[in-house]
């Protein structure tokens, strides 16, 4: 079940006669990517809401949100992969993944889909992940003729805190010369 502004997305969902009618993942799209939400992960959607820009940040770190009370961190993960910038004027949502102190936000250009009964398929090589998703991808599932890539959200948020890191560390000038030995 799809709930906006906060409220949680389900894991399995009960049909008119109130039997489950089997395992839920949530999927959403980055770009051409197909990428679904781990059994069991929690996650809420929230709708355009403001949010809190820092200067001298990456372009694909978003900012922050007041979610609840909390900070979160907002992603642009489109931009990292090369999508372009996500229009903020525009509709768009923002996919919290996981509970405080370790949510993260995920601004996404299409509301997430409802995947049932996903199977498990052997990995396609063919597909080529981009560098920021190679590391975060544990498995391959077909729903209705689609390949879906598990997203492990613990990975990426590793990886994401790395690549920030990287892009705010200074770079070293050799024509410095108080930094030479003597």
């Amino acid at each position: 079940m799809v709930e906006q502004t906060g409220v949680a997305l389900a894991g399995a969902e009960l049909d008119a006669e109130g039997s489950e009618v089997g395992e839920v993942r949530h999927g959403f799209q980055l770009g051409t990517h197909r990428l679904m939400l781990a059994a069991g992960t929690f996650a809420e959607l929230a709708s355009k809401t403001h949010i809190c820009v820092l200067p001298d940040t990456p372009a694909w770190f978003s900012g922050f949100i007041n979610h609840r009370g909390h900070t979160v961190p907002v992603y642009d993960l489109n931009l990292l992969l090369g999508q372009g910038a996500t229009d903020l004027s525009r509709q768009y949502w923002i996919l919290l993944i996981d509970r405080q102190p370790s949510t993260l936000g995920i601004i996404l250009r299409q509301i997430p889909v409802a995947l049932r009964d996903p199977e498990p398929i052997a990995p396609d090589h063919n597909e080529t992940l981009p560098e920021a998703l190679a590391g975060c991808h544990t498995g391959q599932y077909r729903v209705q003729q689609q390949c879906w890539g598990e997203l492990d959200h613990h990975a990426l948020i590793r990886h994401l805190k790395r690549t920030f890191r990287e892009a705010a560390m200074p770079t070293a000038h050799n024509s410095n010369k108080n930094n030479e030995l003597s």
